[in-house]
This record gives structure tokens, C-alpha cells and sequence, in this order.
């Protein structure tokens, strides 16, 4: 009898840590029929196609939209929620749209009665609300602070927007008075002076002042920036690090960073050398070892060492992630793994 119970609790355990090995798998979105479900990475339907919309998985949750239960859901929107690795939804009542967790929120849309008076607030993976709607618009935290938008609105006339950031408790850190402004990075955030852009701390302090046509955000202590008609990168005290001698440039991903030279694209390191020489159509940024290039028309990958890794076959191709990449032929779309070996057939 002994045995039995400890067979019985010893096989408990084994189905219990499984299930926990599996609540940490990632699942990937795909559609069939019009409708999405969710792959595991050997491509097998692990949750069946039901939902009108669903996203990847991002920190746990993905958002999934599908139609009202009941005898009038023709007559009302999508309702949207969030939904767990083991297919747990909870609904978020109220919202018609939802962003992806980060840092343990994510934006949520509350439907005006005209696209005019729309507003975005926060919630945690609760659906509780943590900062309530009440901006026009609003970025991710990043650096724990988050871009907020304002409109004022005035009689024939168009609506002013502002900018400035809030932290995730809520608080105005940088005053809602800016042209525009983009996420933090690094500890700074590009902002629009006239038609120039230039760097703010986390104070708000403009510590690089606005000068630069376009910019990009810093990474490695670096930012590319346009000044005139080619790129270079500075540090975050506004100093010229790289010369200003590239056509187009990217900022910096796992010590590389997309540059265009002589109409041709590769990757730089933080000295500005080639690492991987220009010489492709398009490129993308490193992920999980491996960078989709546009050689001759087509998408393929390559590594870290510039060898091709998967030869150029696709008419389009994307970042690798939890092992798999999403890859388009014609309007269909699939997923190969890192041999190139599709586990989901290109599917409308």
C-alpha cells in the first residue's frame, strides 16, 4: 500500500512539474479559417483557432479579441482580454484595446463616443486600474517612465497636443508641455523643437539641445543622429563619437548596429568599423543569433559571423524569437525554426 501511494504522489509531482514546464512554453499566434489559435514551437495546435485578433506572447500575456458570448454579440464590438500560456482569459471589461506588458503594465484604451475623445490609462495583469484613462495617447515604460499625450481642443480649430511623461505610479515627472517626444532609453528621450530634436534626462532637463533633423535612441551609450544629409552617433552628452559618414544608421543592438554605406547595408561596431560588411538590399537587427538580410530580391538569415545561415528564399522575413521566425511568401504567412525548416506552412 505504501508503494502505491508513493507511486501515485510521485507521478502527482511528475504531471504538477510538467505542467509548470509547460505554463513557461511559448505559443505562437497563428490563423486558420479566418480565425487565430496558437502553435507550440513543433507546430502543434495547442489552443484552437477562435479568436478575430490575438498577438504574440510578450512577458506572460497575450491580448486576444473575440466576439461578445450571447444572442446579440452581432450587434456589439469585440470584447478584448488577456490571456495566459495555459489559455486562462480574463476579459477587460470596459477597454477596447489593450498593449502588451511591461515592467507589469500595459496601456488600455477607453472608446469615446468619437475617435476624438478616446483615452488611455494603465492597468496591471489584474485588469485593475492603476493610472486612469485620461490621455490622448501613451508610450511603454521604459526607464519607468512613460511618454503621456494631451489634446485641447478648441473651436474650429486643430487640436493642440502636448507632450511630457508620468511614472508608474501616475505622477507627472516631466511636464505635459512638449512639441513631441519619443521613449526613454538610456536615460534619455528624444523631443521636437521646431523642426530640430534633441535629448532630455529624466528630469527633463534638455542635456543635448535640439539640432539634429532625425534621430534614434541610445543603446551602449549611443544615439545615431542626422545632421545635414548623412548619419553619425553621439553619447549622451550630445559629444560626436562616430563620424557623420553614413547614409542611414540604426541604433545599437547586441554590440552591432544596422549602417547604410554606398547604397548598401551591414553592421557596424561601437568603433564604426564594418563588422559585417555593407553589402546587403536590407538588413534587421540580431536576434537569438541570427539577422534576416535582403540578398538579390530575397529574405534570408544570417550569423553573427556573417555566414548565411538560411539562404535568401523568403519574400520577407522576421526577427527570430523563443527559437522560431515568422517568414511571408506572397500574402501568407509562416514559421520556421533555425534550420529553415517550416513547423507552420505559410497560411493565409
Amino acid at each position: 500500500m505504501k508503494k502505491l501511494l508513493f507511486i501515485v504522489s510521485g507521478l502527482f509531482m511528475f504531471f504538477c512539474f510538467s505542467s509548470a514546464l509547460y505554463s513557461q512554453s511559448m505559443l505562437f499566434p497563428v490563423k486558420v479559417d479566418g480565425k487565430f489559435g496558437y502553435i507550440d514551437s513543433n507546430g502543434k495546435i495547442i489552443i484552437e483557432p477562435k479568436f478575430d485578433e490575438a498577438t504574440n506572447f510578450v512577458n506572460g500575456f497575450a491580448v486576444i479579441k473575440q466576439p461578445h458570448p450571447g444572442f446579440w454579440s452581432f450587434m456589439l464590438s469585440d470584447e478584448v482580454g488577456i490571456m495566459d500560456l495555459s489559455g486562462n482569459i480574463k476579459i477587460a471589461k470596459g477597454f477596447s484595446e489593450v498593449g502588451s506588458f511591461n515592467n507589469g503594465l500595459a496601456y488600455a484604451k477607453k472608446s469615446g463616443f468619437f475617435i476624438f475623445f478616446d483615452e488611455y490609462g494603465f492597468i496591471d495583469t489584474s485588469l485593475d486600474v492603476k493610472i486612469k484613462p485620461q490621455y490622448a495617447s501613451v508610450g511603454n515604460f521604459t526607464n519607468r517612465l512613460a511618454r503621456v499625450k494631451t489634446k485641447e481642443f478648441q473651436f474650429l480649430t486643430t487640436p493642440v497636443e502636448k507632450y511630457g511623461y508620468i511614472d508608474m505610479e501616475g505622477k507627472v515627472v516631466v511636464p505635459i508641455n512638449l512639441e513631441n517626444a519619443g521613449e526613454f532609453y538610456d536615460d534619455r528621450a528624444n523631443v521636437t523643437v521646431g523642426e530640430m530634436r534633441g535629448f532630455i534626462d529624466n528630469y527633463g532637463k534638455m542635456v543635448i539641445k535640439p539640432q539634429y533633423e532625425r534621430v534614434g535612441h541610445f543603446s551602449m551609450g549611443l544615439a545615431p543622429v542626422l545632421l545635414g544629409s548623412n548619419w553619425g552617433y553621439i553619447d549622451k552628452d550630445g559629444n560626436t563619437k562616430l563620424p557623420f559618414v553614413f547614409q542611414d544608421a540604426r541604433s545599437f543592438s547586441s554590440g552591432l548596429a544596422l549602417a547604410e554605406k554606398g547604397g548598401k547595408w551591414g553592421y557596424i561596431d561601437t568603433a564604426g568599423n564594418f563588422a559585417i560588411p555593407n553589402k546587403y538590399e536590407e538588413v534587421s537587427t540580431f536576434s537569438e543569433g541570427l539577422a534576416a538580410v535582403k540578398i538579390d530580391g530575397k529574405w534570408g538569415y544570417i550569423d553573427t559571423a556573417g555566414n548565411i545561415a538560411i539562404q535568401p528564399q523568403f519574400d520577407q522575413a522576421f526577427s527570430f524569437f523563443s527559437g522560431l521566425a515568422t517568414v511571408r511568401m506572397g500574402n501568407k504567412f509562416g514559421y520556421i525554426n533555425r534550420k529553415g525548416d517550416y513547423i507552420w506552412e505559410p497560411s493565409s
